[in-house]
C-alpha cells in the first residue's frame, strides 16, 4: 500500500507532525502552499479566513497539486481554522480527485475542532474516509504523548 502525507502548515507545527507521520508510515510527503501569506497572529488569520469564506473565495495555491494517482492512501494534515479544515487545505481538497483512495487526516488546534472530522468526510469526495487524529495543544506540546497518539492512530489505519 503506497501512502502520501499532504499537509498545510502555517506555523511549522503541522509540518513537524506530517514529517513524523510520513516517517512512521514510510510515506511520501507533500506540502500545500498558498500564494498569499496569512497573518502570523492566529486571531487575525482567523478573521482573514472567515472573510475569505464569506466572500466565497478560497486561497490560490502555489505550485501544482501533489500527484496522488499512484497512491492507495492519502493522509491530510493541518491546523483547525474556525472549528474545521483550514482554507488552504480546503482549497486543495476541492481540486483533488480522491476517488478510490483511503483518506485519513490529523489536525492540530488550540481550543475547538468540533466540525473537522465530519467536514473531512464531506470534502474528501469519492474516498473511503477513516476517522482522523485530533491533536490538541496538550498532545502536540508533549513529545511522548504525540508519539503515542500517532502510533495508535497509524495502527488503526
Amino acid at each position: 500500500m503506497k501512502t502520501m502525507v499532504i499537509y498545510y502548515s502555517q506555523t511549522g507545527q503541522s509540518k513537524r507532525i506530517a514529517e513524523m507521520a510520513a516517517e512512521k508510515l514510510h510515506a511520501d510527503l507533500a506540502e500545500i502552499k498558498t500564494v498569499r501569506t496569512y497573518n502570523e497572529d492566529m486571531w487575525k488569520a482567523d478573521a482573514e479566513a472567515k472573510a475569505e469564506l464569506n466572500a466565497g473565495k478560497l486561497p490560490e495555491l502555489k505550485g501544482g497539486l501533489p500527484e496522488i494517482s499512484g497512491y492507495n492512501t492519502v493522509i491530510l494534515g493541518g491546523p483547525v481554522w474556525g472549528q474545521t479544515i483550514s482554507n488552504p487545505m480546503l482549497a486543495y481538497m476541492r481540486k483533488a480527485d480522491f476517488s478510490g483512495k483511503m483518506v485519513s487526516s490529523f489536525w492540530t488546534f488550540y481550543d475547538h475542532d468540533e466540525n473537522y472530522n465530519s467536514d473531512m468526510k464531506k470534502e474528501a469526495k469519492g474516498a473511503r474516509v477513516m476517522d482522523g487524529l485530533s491533536l490538541p495543544r496538550a498532545i502536540t506540546e508533549n513529545p511522548k504523548k504525540l508519539g503515542s497518539a500517532l502510533d495508535k492512530w497509524i495502527q488503526g489505519l
